[in-house]
């Protein structure tokens, strides 16, 4: 992807931008997030997700919106295809509700998934069609700030998640 380098810096307005000019579809942006957010976690344990989103489905999502942009490009959403996170507090119909409590369950055990969505994750993944790369962290049940106090991630990694900046 020519335009790779510069995708760090990018806002959603220009995202959106070079989505709807087609020089870059939603499935080469939402790979390069998913790429950084698996990096980040894996190589230099940010702990910064609880989940992220399994690639193939996430593919397919962008795909998705790939094809709906074609389809009515002048009827979408400045959000469609954009790559978004949820914090962990926020339900996601296909995963666990843990608000980043090992005591509501973890993304490691098998919680079952909460089966509704929040209405702003509703609004965000389904009336404008954001993609969702992953659940991210938090400090437990919200309680504080900094992201020190985060017991939901594995207990092998460290309890604190790391700003990159």
């Amino acid at each position: 992807m020519s335009s790779s380098r510069r995708l760090p810096f990018l806002t959603i307005e220009r995202a959106a931008r070079l989505l709807k000019s087609e020089l870059i579809t939603s499935e080469e942006l939402c790979l390069y997030c998913h790429s950084l957010a698996v990096l980040g976690e894996e190589k230099w344990h940010l702990n910064a997700f609880t989940k992220i989103t399994e690639r193939n489905f996430l593919l397919e999502q962008a795909r998705k919106s790939d094809i709906r942009r074609m389809d009515s490009p002048n009827t979408m959403s400045p959000l469609e295809g954009i790559p978004v996170t949820i914090k962990a507090n926020l339900a996601v119909s296909t995963e666990p509700l843990t608000a980043a409590s090992r005591i509501l369950g973890s993304a490691n055990q098998t919680s079952p998934p909460v089966g509704y969505n929040a209405s702003v994750v509703d609004t965000l993944l389904h009336q404008h069609g954001a993609v969702l790369v992953g659940i991210t962290n938090m400090d437990e049940f919200g309680m504080g700030s900094l992201g020190t106090n985060v017991s939901a991630s594995d207990i092998t990694k460290t309890t604190i998640t790391r700003n990159p900046r």
